[in-house]
């Protein structure tokens, strides 16, 4: 193994620290042998634990005022008739709420691409009661779309929601077709 100075410092419990200029591994584990990362014969890192979600067709709607009596008194947050995946079972769709199991930088995207009617939709992105982004559509015809894309810090247990202002349209829930309505969220680092 060559001096041990040079290459760990050795404890008790065993090896603390691994000073090597090449590691030639195809798995990284936690220390209770749970991966965390595996790299191909590319030398491409995946992560094996993901947290994340893609939710699509807008299915209805939940009150989300149950979030905070003053920011959220007239949002709607919305429901979804497909969830492509849900990595870690952090979104709820019966609440519409993500819930972030761990603190960390998140990628959050949703929108949607036709009203339900004539009029106004107000999109908004909330972190807890903060507000991160509106939008608002025309007053016009149903071909009207928008989205809202940000990369929040989140704490632990922080949620995320997508809404709509509860006196105007929401996206058109047309024959549930997926196509109309997304949202999803990962965690970046």
């Amino acid at each position: 193994m060559g001096k041990s100075k040079d290459l760990a410092t050795l404890a008790a419990n065993g090896l603390t620290t691994l000073k090597a200029t090449n590691l030639e591994v195809d798995n990284i584990k936690n220390s209770s042998g749970i991966a965390a990362a595996t790299i191909d014969s590319s030398g491409r890192i995946f992560k094996d634990q993901k947290i994340g979600f893609l939710a699509r067709g807008y299915s209805g709607y939940v009150d989300a005022s149950g979030a905070s009596a003053t920011n959220m008194a007239s949002m709607r947050a919305w429901t979804y008739v497909t969830i492509d995946y849900n990595h870690g079972n952090h979104w709820d769709n019966t609440n519409a709420v993500f819930t972030c199991p761990v603190a960390g930088t998140y990628l959050v995207s949703g929108g949607y691409g036709y009203k339900e009617g004539v009029g106004y939709l107000g999109l908004h992105l909330f972190k807890n009661q903060t507000n991160l982004a509106r939008n608002w559509s025309y007053n016009s015809f149903q071909h009207d779309a928008s989205n809202a894309t940000q990369v929040v810090v989140c704490a632990a247990n922080d949620e995320l929601r997508l809404c709509h202002h509860s006196g105007y349209q929401h996206p058109s829930d047309a024959n549930t077709n997926d196509y109309y309505a997304y949202f999803t969220a990962h965690l970046l680092i």
